[in-house]
């Protein structure tokens, strides 16, 4: 009897360091998804600027279109935050360049 509470005493003694270690491991983890969280928000906000400017140029080269002249240069600094009567939007500014009668 005293052989076999030796050896659950030695086995005990072995979870410890191994709790130790998986506690470890999963604040690593923790913090790798905390992470990995983060870049996919930055991800969503940088795609969701990168379609309004799409959709802006598409709207710019049909208004062009429409008034019989070409788009021959347009560039932008990209989407900034723009503040109007204490409520912040999202503006696209642009400079074009266009051609035409």
């Amino acid at each position: 009897l005293s052989e076999e509470l030796a050896l659950a005493q030695l086995r005990l003694k072995k979870y410890p360091p191994q709790l130790q270690e998986l506690a470890s491991q999963q604040e690593e983890l923790e913090n790798r998804l905390a992470k990995a969280e983060l870049q996919l928000r930055t991800a969503k906000i940088s795609l969701n600027q990168s379609i309004q400017s799409i959709e802006a140029s598409n709207a710019l080269f049909e208004l062009a279109e429409d008034c019989q002249v070409e788009v021959t240069e347009l560039s932008s600094p990209g989407v900034a935050a723009e503040q109007m009567e204490e409520v912040t939007l999202s503006a696209l500014p642009l400079t074009v360049t266009v051609e035409g009668d």
